[in-house]
């Protein structure tokens, strides 16, 4: 019994997996260029890093492409790389398996590209403003953390009630903006920013889901009329007899007798 459930663990766990072709292709790139800046000198990694990096510079010149290219590209070590792997696993799959593939890419596109492009927005102002050193404006700017957060934001409409729902979000939301009152970065601006982008995006949740959250408490059943007995019944029954043994049918009367009481047969009308 035992071999038999160990037999058919990897099966069930890859036809999980394969529901989710969107997040496989994903993780496959990401291992890829993970592996690229592996093997290249560390020069030539930060050139490429920076070149699909979705700063001001990079921005004004080929937008579309650093838009897209910066979700394909972890900048941290191999412990952390290894750790946002898992994550995305973790998050993803179920993530794509209850969206499907198609409003899975909608919500990590609309997550990633929101944030990213609403911090620009804030890097412009504080910059105008003196407040941050224009070789932000050249920096490396990377990773899969808006998308991740995105989804993950999205992935808390799965929990059965709406109050859980609000609870974890609020929790998330305060944890992310201490982080960001400490540290004072803008991409702790943005992973603030792509939770509560991703925690919106309500309507991609399924109709079924959203039908079942909607649904209201059932009004209580009306109580059911009282029948008539027939107008034979209601005056063949004795005043002082009650509860079950007061039900009489058409055509029979009652009678007392020596303080008994004696069904019998009437001939019909």
């Amino acid at each position: 019994m035992g071999r038999d459930v160990l037999g058919r663990a990897p099966a069930q766990g890859w036809s999980y997996l394969r529901a989710a072709p969107g997040t496989l292709i994903y993780l496959f790139t990401l291992q890829v260029t993970q592996l690229t800046l592996e093997t290249v000198d560390d020069h030539l990694g930060q050139r490429l890093l920076i070149s699909e990096s979705t700063n001001l510079f990079n921005m004004a010149r080929v937008p579309v492409q650093v838009l897209i290219g910066s979700a394909f590209w972890i900048d941290s070590s191999t412990l952390v790389s290894c750790g946002a792997l898992a994550a995305l696993l973790v998050v993803l799959v179920p993530l794509e398996r209850w969206l499907g593939t198609g409003r899975w890419l909608v919500a990590l596109a609309t997550g990633h590209i929101g944030a990213t492009l609403l911090t620009l927005v804030a890097t412009t102002c504080l910059l105008r403003h003196g407040l941050l050193s224009p070789a932000v404006a050249h920096a490396a700017d990377v990773g899969v953390s808006y998308a991740l957060l995105a989804g993950f934001g999205l992935l808390l409409h799965r929990l059965p009630r709406r109050r859980y729902r609000l609870a974890v979000a609020v929790l998330v939301t305060a944890v992310l903006a201490v982080v960001l009152v400490r540290d004072q970065e803008i991409a702790d601006l943005g992973h603030l920013l792509s939770f509560l982008i991703g925690f919106g995006l309500v309507p991609l949740v399924p109709r079924v889901d959203r039908l079942a959250a909607a649904v209201a408490v059932p009004a209580p059943a009306a109580k059911p009329a009282a029948v008539p007995l027939p107008r034979t019944a209601r005056a063949a029954s004795p005043a002082g007899v009650r509860g079950s043994g007061s039900r009489q049918l058409a055509g029979r009367a009652l009678t007392v007798a020596n303080g008994q009481i004696h069904l019998t047969a009437s001939e019909k009308s």
